[in-house]
Parts: C-alpha cells; structure tokens; sequence
C-alpha cells in the first residue's frame, strides 16, 4: 500500500488535534460540574481557582491532545505505529548521556533566557508587543498556580502533570509525529526515488518542529531558549533513533525546573541564585555547559554508534 501524502495526513493530524482539544474541554468541565454539585455555572465561572482544576486540564490535555492524535493517526494510515513513531528501545548509555546533557545546559539556557527577555519590538509594533506581554503573563499564571502547591502530594501531582505527561505528550506530537511528517514531506523526491529520508530533510524537519514547539507555548519572552531546546530533543530523536531519549531528556527538563520551584518554596534556594548560574561572576559556567554539550554531539555523532533511520 502506497504512503498517503503529507497534506492528508496533515490534515487528519489537525482533525484529531481539534477532536482531542474539544475532548479535553469537554470531558473537564464534565468532571468539573458533577464536583461542584451539578452546577456548569460555576464550574466555568470558578475554573482555575482550584490548582486541581488547573491539574485535571493539563492531564486530558496531554492524553487527548498530544499522545492519543499521533496514535490514531497511524491507525488511519498503513504506518506501523510503533516504528512510525520511532518506540524503540533506547540505549542505556544513550539516557543516561542525553539526561547529563540537559543538566549541563541549564547555565546555558539562562543566559538565553536573560537575553531573550530583554528584546524589545519597534514603537510601530507596540500593539503585538502588548499581545505578547498579555499572553506572557497569562501562561505564567497557569503556571505559578501550579508551582504554588507547597505540600508533598502537589509536588507529586506536579511532578506527574509537569514532568511525565508533558514530556510525553509533547514528545509524542512533536518529534514523533511532526518531525516524522516534515521530514517525510521534505524527501519526497528522493522518496518517489526509493531513496532514504535524506540529512538535510530532517534538519530541516528539527529546526520547523522546534519552531512550532516553542511558538505554540505563547511564550514569546521565552522563545529562543525553548526552540533551541525543542531542536535538541529533535537530533536526540534523530541520532539515537528512539523517541524514549528525547521523552526523557524532555521530563528531566521539566523536573528540574519543578524541583527548583519547589526548593525556592520551601526555603531550601533562593529563585535568584537559581536564575542567576551562568550569569554574571559565575559567567564560566555558560562556557562549561558549551563544552560539555560539545561533547556530548560528539559522543552522539560518533561513527561506531551513530543511528540512522
């Protein structure tokens, strides 16, 4: 059976994207009503004044739209879901190299941040700089709410929502169905050929997929650091060959920052001291994270144990 083209697998993707969202929705304030009595009023009108509100969202969120679509959509297709999605089994060496590589671009990726803040758009362009501000500061509500949750079970239920689910979902649409999608459609030619997915097809693949995952956060203050982010979750997919590799470096970045949050809460760090490393005197830190993670795309480039799909 003949591959169905890019445009109409892209547009099942979108379908099940939509689906997925009306699901999420749907079923929430569904959950949302019966606890609060029956009332949809004031399941609508009070969302979000409950951290479980915002828990329960972010759970069917990552199930119905970031790991059920991709699923599905091989199903609508002749692709075998497993391979498609590129569930292989990982090398232990392969984890524990891509786990040691987020820990180590965390000086590096504040220094990104700090620069990223401080951009500043044209006067003409005031108004989409207030957009951006305003939808800025409505993600970091979500998101403070969240991190707020001082007790040991909202740390666990963060560390399931934030960490886990996330960094599966968002892997699963993201490297594992776009990248896979975009690459694909960038060899075309060499596919009709009977030709392999060609190098510079997937570069191109990691770097639009990271685009896209940066972009859909609506943090704007934020994007470079995450597209760079997404873009190393992309060659960690393409050299290992193993969407499990980039799922894990994904979680352990969003545990990180989890247990940073957390920390600061509690009175264990101070939220400047953590934002800070790379910055400032401590400057040698943002060279170190350089060079390791140098050394890390040599270990995964490596010719006796390089992947290719």
């Amino acid at each position: 059976m003949e591959r169905k083209s890019f445009i109409y697998r892209l547009f099942w993707l979108l379908v099940l994207l939509m689906a997925g969202i009306l699901v999420t929705y749907v079923l929430t304030f569904a959950i949302l009503t019966v606890a609060r009595g029956g009332d949809l009023t004031a399941a609508l009108t009070d969302f979000g004044t409950r951290v479980g509100d915002v828990w329960l969202m972010q759970a069917m969120q990552a199930l119905f739209v970031f790991v059920l679509p991709p699923v599905l959509l091989c199903r609508i297709g002749p692709e075998n879901t497993a391979s498609w999605l590129s569930w292989r089994r990982a090398k232990g060496l392969d984890m524990l190299v891509a786990a040691f590589s987020v820990v180590a671009a965390l000086p590096l990726i504040n220094v990104l941040v700090a620069w990223n803040e401080s951009w500043q758009l044209p006067a003409c362009l005031s108004g989409v700089e207030a957009w951006m501000q305003q939808q800025e500061q409505a993600a970091a509500q979500v998101t403070e709410r969240m991190m707020g949750e001082t007790s040991l079970v909202g740390f666990l239920l963060n560390f399931i929502v934030i960490a886990l689910l996330a960094g599966l979902g968002e892997e699963m649409l993201f490297r594992g169905a776009l990248q896979r999608l975009f690459a694909e459609a960038f060899s075309s030619r060499r596919r009709r050929a009977g030709l392999g997915v060609s190098s510079g097809s997937v570069v191109g693949a990691i770097w639009l997929t990271a685009f896209l995952f940066s972009a859909i956060h609506l943090q704007f203050y934020g994007l470079v650091p995450r597209m760079l982010l997404g873009a190393w979750l992309g060659y960690l997919l393409w050299w290992t060959g193993s969407l499990w590799v980039p799922v894990l470096a994904h979680a352990l970045n969003n545990a990180i920052s989890l247990c940073f949050s957390m920390a600061a809460n509690w009175g264990w760090l101070a939220q400047d001291d953590i934002d800070s490393l790379g910055l400032g005197s401590t400057w040698w830190l943002c060279v170190a994270s350089v060079l390791v993670l140098a050394g890390c795309v040599c270990y995964f480039r490596h010719p006796r144990r390089q992947f290719r799909r």
